[in-house]
């Protein structure tokens, strides 16, 4: 009766531990893990909309507040790098605008992207964070 109890135990403590989430957050190796969504942002300028995806074609894309963007990334080993970032020319108030300016230059500058709790988060070398939700 003893043996059966601590083989029982045994077998209830390896099922439980093979069942253990990594914790903390996991860096993106490749645009393939992301591809095809589209996430919104919500650390920054919160109610606005803004948005960041990514296609198989290494390419970045969304929405900014007033105007959609688009450009180039490439995503490797945790490490993220856009450039040619472009966007449609849409007026509007100057606090949109300038809010605008500050999402994508800051999107610009990040250099590390990871995931983490369900969400996409980007760091610069200032450690500032973009941290998105999937929509």
């Amino acid at each position: 009766m003893k043996k059966a109890i601590i083989l029982l135990s045994m077998i209830v403590l390896v099922g439980a531990c093979t069942n253990i989430q990594p914790q903390g957050p996991v860096q993106v190796d490749s645009v393939k893990e992301i591809v095809e969504k589209e996430y919104e942002l919500v650390n920054l300028f919160p109610g606005q909309g803004l948005t960041v995806g990514f296609d198989e074609e290494g390419r970045i894309f969304g929405y900014s507040g007033l105007n959609r963007f688009f450009g180039k990334v490439e995503i490797s080993n945790g490490n993220i790098v856009v450039t040619d970032l472009a966007s449609t020319r849409m007026g509007g108030p100057k606090e949109d605008l300038i809010r605008e300016d500050q999402y994508l230059s800051l999107l610009k500058g990040m250099k590390k992207i990871e995931q983490e709790n369900g969400q996409l988060v980007l760091t610069n070398e200032k450690e500032e964070k973009l941290i998105f939700k999937k929509r």
